[in-house]
């Protein structure tokens, strides 16, 4: 056989072939991948070891997340404070920027440790966007955020 038609079919079987089923596959973001939410508020955070930030006061921290797709998303998040008050949620808004859904607030254990807590779900519209809000409190930590992409 010639060396086209053996190319020619190794292509086509590749191209017919079905393709396998994907699982679900997770992602995790460095918390440093975030940024404050009002950028005169930038220096309140610092790099906290290999992946996290700390919050040097009381503000708020966003971080965005990346999906393939719409649909239901939960947010696993590793953090920890020592105050209370320091909470995030995950939030979906629509191509525009207008609020479709948010999850309650879910505290950042006061901790010496860092400790994962997971938020509740929110749908994330068709070319919609993802992300964590988080309200930091001082020496608040934030490690990553992992989710189903």
């Amino acid at each position: 056989m010639s060396k086209r038609l053996v190319m020619g079919l190794l292509l086509s079987v590749l191209v017919l072939a079905p393709p396998a089923r994907q699982e679900a596959l997770a992602r995790s973001i460095p918390a440093y991948a975030g940024k404050a939410r009002l950028g005169q508020d930038r220096t309140c955070f610092v790099r906290e070891g290999p992946h996290g930030i700390m919050s040097r006061c009381t503000e708020d921290f966003i971080v965005p997340l990346t999906v393939d797709g719409a649909g239901t998303k939960t947010l696993t998040f590793s953090g920890r404070a020592t105050t209370s008050g320091a909470q995030c949620r995950a939030v979906a808004n629509d191509p525009f920027g207008t609020a479709y859904s948010a999850s309650d607030f879910r505290t950042i254990p006061i901790d010496n440790n860092l400790v994962s807590r997971t938020t509740g779900a929110v749908t994330v519209p068709s070319a919609g966007v993802f992300f964590a809000d988080c309200s930091m409190n001082e020496n608040s930590v934030l490690s990553a955020f992992d989710y189903a992409r």
